[in-house]
């Protein structure tokens, strides 16, 4: 006998669309400083401190460019998480 063949089906939606959110939301401040108008090695210098909060073209920590980097991915995690806890509660309802 053969081996059945594997439906593509099962998958939700809504994981989809939040796996595309996120990754969106993580690469958007790389994207944004990418296509600024400006040097490579300053696009280089604003993607590095949007991510690790360390700007390496003046040598000084801002906690502000750490969030510019990582808060649009935190807000999207925290906002599926919070819809997935609601949806939770409306279905024991």
């Amino acid at each position: 006998m053969g081996k059945k063949k594997r439906r593509g089906g099962g998958k939700s939606l809504v994981q989809s669309i939040e796996k595309l959110a996120k990754g969106g939301a993580l690469l958007l401040p790389a994207a944004e400083a990418a296509f600024a108008q400006a040097s490579t090695h300053d696009k280089v210098g604003v993607i590095g401190a949007r991510y690790t909060g360390f700007d390496i073209r003046d040598g000084s920590f801002q906690w502000g460019r750490l969030v510019e980097g990582w808060g649009p991915y935190v807000a999207v995690e925290a906002g599926t998480r919070i819809v997935h806890k609601i949806i939770g509660i409306i279905r024991r309802i």
